[in-house]
């Protein structure tokens, strides 16, 4: 019996209704923008000692995939390093001085919520760490306290009371750190300028930067995190005034050098951290939202709207009651 034109095109048209359907399976963002099929978010909150994962497009009111809270040896978490490479995750613990590593981060749950190493003890030379940087190559970590930045290793190893392999005193100048791992070339920032060290994985002791981005076209005033992205660019969170800063060249930038963009509308940003997309992740300690993505940061610019928002009860991020955010940490994995 042969099927009317008419049905065959409806029998068309309903087939191609649910192969949309199934393509988006993966969620909704809830704007309109369909999130990737891989990535994870890590988002620290010091206030109940925590660190949540999220889908790299979860959007809204969402509750995350798992909590790993341990107010034992994950005091206040705050700056986050992610380890795509062997999906690992190392978290500093400011309440107790101390570095955690997360081994399977991507697919823990919640009822392991204890690290797996934690560095920890005096001979760490740990008082008060604030930055953190990896170089998987060299399997080396790097973490800014006061005015140094520690270097453990083996950094997929190391464990417990261990010292570290190598000091820099950097003066003034180790608060919160980025690595360019391919050059060797280290970024250390102070409260307003970024001063840059190349040949990292060879210095010790007092090290003089090779540059230094400072002065008042640079806007640098209150830095919180710095980053860089797979174009060389440069990209400084301010905590105030509360903006984000995008430096051109970096490897080569130097002195009174002004910034490509200046992208305001992102709270109070602490750390902030990049999808190998080029969607910045930005930890926001303002009372109105915990985290927030911006879209591509080779286009943003001026005054932003959001992609994407993460706050809300079910998150596990928000304030406690007329207080500002506790988020401070942020990491993603866009492999996983």
């Amino acid at each position: 019996m042969l099927v009317p034109v008419r049905w065959l095109r409806f029998l068309a048209m309903v087939a191609l209704l649910a192969l949309v359907e199934l393509s988006g399976c993966g969620g909704s963002s809830g704007n309109g923008i369909n999130p990737p099929l891989l990535g994870k978010v890590y988002v620290s909150n010091g206030d109940t000692s925590s660190v949540m994962r999220f889908g790299a497009g979860d959007n809204g009111n969402v509750s995350p995939q798992a909590k790993f809270t341990n107010t034992v040896q994950m005091q206040r978490p705050s700056n986050l390093a992610a380890d795509p490479l062997n999906d690992r995750l190392y978290v500093i613990c400011r309440g107790n001085a101390s570095i955690a590593a997360l081994n399977s981060a991507s697919t823990r749950s919640s009822a392991t919520p204890g690290p797996d190493r934690l560095i920890s003890g005096a001979a760490t030379t740990l008082v008060s760490p604030t930055g953190i940087a990896l170089d998987t190559g060299k399997d080396l970590l790097y973490v800014a306290d006061g005015n140094n930045v520690l270097v453990f290793a083996p950094a997929s190893t190391v464990n417990g009371n261990a010292a570290p392999v190598r000091t820099l005193n950097l003066g003034s100048a180790g608060f919160t750190i980025a690595l360019d791992s391919a050059s060797d070339r280290l970024f250390a920032a102070a409260v307003n300028a970024v001063n840059v060290y190349d040949s990292a994985s060879t210095l010790s002791g007092a090290a003089t930067a090779n540059r230094v981005i400072t002065g008042a076209s640079t806007q640098l005033q209150s830095i919180h995190s710095i980053v860089l992205d797979s174009a060389g660019r440069l990209i400084v969170s301010n905590f105030f005034p509360e903006n984000i800063l995008v430096f051109a060249n970096a490897a080569t930038a130097n002195g009174n050098v002004a910034p490509v963009a200046t992208i305001t509308g992102v709270g109070v940003p602490l750390q902030i951290n990049l999808s190998s997309a080029g969607d910045l992740y930005v930890a926001n300690n303002a009372f109105n939202a915990a985290v927030i993505v911006i879209g591509n940061i080779a286009s943003a610019n001026g005054s932003i709207t959001p992609v994407r928002t993460l706050a809300g009860p079910n998150t596990g991020l928000d304030p406690l009651l007329g207080s500002p955010s506790a988020v401070s940490g942020i990491a993603v994995d866009s492999t996983h």
